[in-house]
């Protein structure tokens, strides 16, 4: 008897969580209209779309233009970008070597979902990768062996983790690598009151290894998008989140336009491993793609032609981004040119990613926010800028 009670509290406990978590699912419809001001949805094949940003910089990675703060969530990202709110806290990216950075929706919140990497003076983070999945019990899994390129990680020192401006702290890639395999890897996803937490890199390490003392900041969410587009300005002690649900949700009917482009190419993926929500993608009858494939039925929404699109960003060269290993190139990098890098740390260990920035009010202080410049599209761009 007393087992059997047991087992019926584990039970109603358990769908507690699930309701908990279910509380805060996004309809994918409001991601398809929300985030199309701001990049475009492209359809690889027709069963699978992603969505790629359409102003940022060549070499733009995500979780950059933006700042860490420590809360009840643990690590939020606290992004500047005006889609922020969705790719930071839903979904996963990869990058591919011809679509460049990507994002996968998905319908499960967090304080922000990121791989983590330190030692003893320099603390990293990567985006979670599409083969990545959260689970209640043992926090995040991998559905293949996974190693991300060293290209993709933000790495800076102790003292700049927190800073509003961290983007102009990041290592350069050609000191990067001369340190990367010796640190330490980390992700620490688990739940904590009712929500995902963020332990990362623990928070009283950061603190040791920066001497500063990391203050927590305390979350407020909306679930207006206007209210949150309006509440632009800055508090030490305060972050603006937002949460679309009830009424929000409802204002981006299924009757609305969805344009889709048709890719030019598959992405470099392994597409079975894919997982979302914790199912996988090819035995999930209610999928992004099949959603998109019905709407797009009922609304008779436009599917751009891939020969009008605007040129890919990218030089589709040799492979730098396989996910279980390191390229050849990056090898080879490695052993041939030591003694170059060593004359360009030398000179300048910080990264040449320079966003330009707009003033933003503060509460305290002046504050700034940056802007990312327009993707070049010349092919002459893309031979000279192209580093992927």
């Amino acid at each position: 008897m007393k087992k059997l009670f047991i087992a019926l509290v584990l039970f109603l406990a358990g769908l507690g969580i699930n309701k908990a978590q279910d509380r805060y699912n996004v309809d994918f419809n409001y991601f398809y209209h929300t985030l199309a001001p701001y990049g475009e949805w492209i359809s690889i094949d027709a069963d699978l779309v992603v969505w790629r940003p359409s102003a940022v910089q060549i070499d733009w990675r995500p979780y950059s233009i933006g700042n860490w703060s420590w809360t009840e969530n643990g690590w939020y990202w606290d992004s500047y970008e005006p889609f922020g709110w969705a790719t930071y806290h839903y979904g996963r990216w990869i990058f591919d070597d011809y679509y460049g950075w990507v994002w996968m929706p998905d319908n499960v919140w967090g304080p922000a979902w990121v791989e983590w990497r330190y030692d003893d003076n320099y603390i990293g983070w990567a985006p979670l990768p599409p083969y990545a999945t959260f689970h209640v019990d043992f926090g995040i899994h991998f559905s293949i062996n996974w190693r991300s390129n060293y290209r993709h990680w933000n790495f800076v020192g102790y003292r700049d983790f927190c800073d509003l401006h961290v983007y102009y702290h990041f290592i350069n890639h050609s000191f990067v690598h001369n340190f990367f395999s010796r640190t330490k890897y980390r992700t620490n996803y688990y739940r904590q009151n009712d929500g995902i937490f963020n332990g990362g890199v623990h928070r009283k390490l950061v603190e040791k290894r920066s001497g500063v003392v990391v203050r927590e900041r305390n979350i407020t969410r909306t679930n207006s998008l206007e209210d949150f587009k309006n509440s632009r300005e800055r508090n030490d002690n305060v972050i603006r989140a937002f949460r679309p649900e009830g009424k929000e949700l409802q204002r981006y009917n299924k009757s609305k336009d969805i344009q889709i482009r048709n890719g030019n190419r598959n992405l470099d993926i392994n597409r079975d491993k894919i997982t979302i929500s914790g199912r996988s993608r090819d035995n999930d009858s209610r999928s992004i793609e099949n959603e998109i494939g019905e709407i797009n039925q009922r609304t008779g929404s436009r599917v751009k032609d891939s020969n009008n699109t605007r040129t890919e960003v990218r030089d589709v060269t040799k492979k730098q981004n396989s996910g279980t290993r390191e390229s050849p190139v990056i090898k080879s990098e490695k052993k041939n040119n030591n003694e170059s890098n060593r004359t360009e740390v030398k000179r300048s260990t910080k990264s040449s990613y320079s966003p330009k920035l707009e003033t933003r009010k503060s509460t305290s202080s002046r504050y700034e926010s940056p802007q990312s410049t327009t993707r070049s599209t010349s092919s002459s761009s893309v031979r000279t800028k192209s580093r992927r």
